[in-house]
């Protein structure tokens, strides 16, 4: 079965990068797979794990119907509220961190799991287009050797993706279906964990008020638009390019307007989890579920015991030196 990210990942960024890099001016044109790849194209087609009207958006090439139905699919609407606070957080300022090597990056996430004795590997791989993906089928967390980690800190990345293993891992011990909308929930869980109990959470925080700020600019604006407006708040330029890349996946000609939106759903819906008291919080960790969905689940239950899940989160830490 095929996924979101099989549909709307470009597969020229590595020479769309340096088109970009190299130019003041010029806007990517992606490709995809799905371009010259009929069967490819049909699997996508008959997948069912991805909206029917956002593959037929992509499919068709229409950024203005891709980025309607991703606004419909995220539930984004940029309150007044959620915009003035990514505002004022993005106007901190913050030296870059220094790089870790990678493998110590796959050491803290062999740590992580070998912390909750999971049966996952860890998987380095030379890939762009995203940094650390949970592949639960193949019981992976595949890392890109391209990840960057300007704002981020290896605890925090970590606390962000182990988010995404529990909850699955929970929920096929509890037998909790995924529910369809989980991924809004999903992605403002991470966040609001790397963000509160990471390791310079901070720094995370302001990255994602960034990508949500970006997500204005992209629905009325370019690639190099958003771009422009990363390397304003301090982004480096690799970071910059690949997060504004990112805005304009499932798009052909990234100088239309139109974004994705998937990147302001850590901010957006971080607000919302972070409403929550604290047991309705560990509760989100009971399977793929959303926020509505908590009435359903009125204690936690997993295959992770409480109180390993809180010491992990908010004793460990997993900051290599």
């Amino acid at each position: 079965m095929l996924y979101l990210l099989d549909l709307i990942t470009p597969n020229n960024l590595h020479e769309e990068e340096e088109k970009f890099l190299s130019s003041t001016s010029y806007n990517p044109v992606f490709t995809y797979r799905w371009q010259t790849d009929p069967v490819f194209k049909l699997q996508l087609k008959e997948s069912p794990a991805i909206s029917t009207l956002l593959k037929e958006s992509v499919l068709s090439e229409d950024s203005k119907a891709v980025a309607e139905v991703c606004k419909s699919l995220f539930k984004i609407d940029f309150n007044a509220d959620t915009v003035a606070l990514a505002y004022s957080i993005t106007q901190s300022q913050f030296d870059p961190l220094t790089m870790p090597d990678m493998e110590k990056v796959v050491e803290g996430f062999k740590l992580a799991i070998k912390f909750f004795d999971l049966d996952y590997k860890i998987e380095l791989v030379d890939r762009p287009g995203f940094f650390f993906r949970p592949s639960h089928k193949k019981r992976k967390i595949i890392i890109s050797k391209y990840a960057q980690l300007q704002f981020f800190s290896v605890d925090g990345v970590i606390k962000h993706e182990l988010t995404h293993v529990l909850r699955y891992v929970n929920g096929k011990h509890n037998n909790i279906p995924f529910n369809r909308n989980y991924l809004r929930t999903e992605e403002g869980l991470a966040s609001f964990m790397q963000d509160t109990y990471g390791y310079l959470g901070e720094r995370s925080m302001f990255q994602h008020a960034a990508e949500y700020g970006a997500s204005q600019i992209g629905i009325m604006g370019s690639l190099r638009d958003i771009y422009d407006y990363f390397i304003q708040i301090g982004f480096t330029p690799h970071l910059a390019w690949q997060r504004a890349a990112r805005h304009k996946f499932g798009f052909t000609d990234t100088s239309r307007p139109g974004d994705f939106l998937k990147p302001a759903t850590y901010f957006a819906y971080e607000q919302k989890v972070k409403e929550l008291d604290k047991d309705e919080l560990w509760r989100l960790f009971c399977g793929k579920i959303t926020i509505a969905d908590l009435p359903k689940y009125p204690d936690y239950a997993g295959l992770i015991p409480l109180e390993k899940l809180k010491q992990f989160y908010l004793i460990s830490s997993f900051e290599l030196t």
